[in-house]
């Protein structure tokens, strides 16, 4: 299944200048996180697409349903998504909060391998941007590797999707995350459930409909989570206020490190200039 990449921003111009694999989903939110509008894009563009695509390799008829396990974020579990994927012939096996790392499969393996392999790729791009300028004469104190978002949003995009692909090829370890998972009995009919044992997927109802979970963290505990919604208005003016210092302090510090940076874009790029010449 193709993924989706989320960026922070609200528009696509805050999507990396990247010409990604076909298929892949680049959507954007204010935050970075899942939003109903994300969660309707993946949906309609990646899971559809992908169940569809299976059942005709199984040869099964349109009106298949598809079974899709995901955790109980709320921007997962509105009415507008739900409708959707009933709709769409999508049955939905919600896992509680807390449930995650023991059976929903990408927890088990996969989004390990995932940040080992960006992190992989970072170091070796770290090595490479130090040793190249220190081949080029700058002195080892003024060697400087920029890690401004500009530059760095579009080489993190291209580390995730390199291996993103390589995963693609590795099906034993998709096949273990499920085994761990005990879902891979559950599909090829092996499963024997224990009598009146406690159910731990469960579809939406009164009480779970709208989860306090409004973060991608969703091992927030349920006191904080009340102490949130419990918060009275003069609370909230007051966090808003320290919020818009907190903004203005940072945008101060990330003026004065960006002049930094360009006075060492400068200096950098005199040294390389006196280099190509003292080679000429």
């Amino acid at each position: 299944m193709d993924p989706q990449l989320i960026y922070h921003g609200t528009t696509t111009q805050c999507h990396p200048d990247v010409e990604f694999p076909p298929g892949y989903v680049i959507s954007h939110s204010k935050n970075h996180w899942s939003t109903e509008l994300t969660v309707i894009e993946i949906i309609e563009k990646c899971f559809v697409p992908f169940f569809e695509r299976t059942r005709l390799r199984l040869g099964l008829t349109p009106e298949q349903w598809a079974l899709l396990i995901w955790d109980v974020f709320k921007a997962h579990m509105t009415k507008i998504v739900r409708d959707l994927l009933k709709a769409r012939r999508i049955k939905v096996a919600y896992v509680p909060a807390t449930y995650t790392s023991v059976f929903s499969p990408p927890d088990q393996f996969i989004q390990k391998e995932i940040k080992a392999g960006n992190s992989q790729q970072f170091c070796t791009w770290y090595a490479e941007e130090i040793n190249n300028q220190i081949d080029a004469g700058i002195p080892e104190d003024e060697v400087w590797v920029d890690f401004t978002l500009t530059n760095m949003k579009p080489i993190h995009a291209r580390w995730t999707s390199n291996t993103f692909e390589k995963l693609r090829d590795r099906k034993e370890l998709m096949k273990k995350a499920w085994e761990v998972t005990g879902l891979w009995s559950v599909i090829h009919g092996t499963f024997r459930p224990t009598p009146n044992f406690q159910i731990v997927y469960e579809d939406p109802n009164e009480d779970n409909d709208e989860p306090q979970y409004d973060s991608e963290s969703e091992y927030t505990s349920a006191s904080e989570g009340d102490e949130v919604e419990g918060a009275n208005s003069d609370s909230d003016t007051q966090s808003e206020d320290a919020g818009s210092d907190i903004i203005a302090e940072m945008q101060e510090e990330e003026a004065e490190e960006q002049a930094v940076v360009n006075k060492k874009r400068r200096h950098r790029q005199m040294v390389l200039d006196s280099s190509d010449e003292e080679q000429k």
